[in-house]
């Protein structure tokens, strides 16, 4: 399944906040949030009739977030560039 995976330097905050900042913008983007750990949260982006949803992993370290946008509805390749 196509995925794509990127890090970014978040400075000035510690693990659990970023996890608590993820989380409110999941909800302010109505995404649907299926986990939330400690350090981790797995969410899926709305699904329409045009489009399938993705599954967003966001793992939160100090200073420091990593992101996976995956397709997992059996898509080998994203064409549309959706998962950026």
């Amino acid at each position: 399944m196509a995925e794509k995976k990127e890090t970014v330097p978040v400075q000035g905050f510690d693990a659990s906040q970023i996890t608590r900042l993820a989380l409110g913008t999941f909800e302010k983007l109505n995404w649907n949030t299926k986990y939330a750990g400690d350090n981790i949260l797995v969410a899926y982006t709305p699904r329409s009739w045009k489009k399938w949803d993705l599954e967003i992993t966001v793992e939160s370290a100090d200073n420091e977030l990593t992101i996976v946008s995956k397709q997992i509805h059996n898509e080998a390749f994203d064409m549309a560039g959706r998962n950026k």
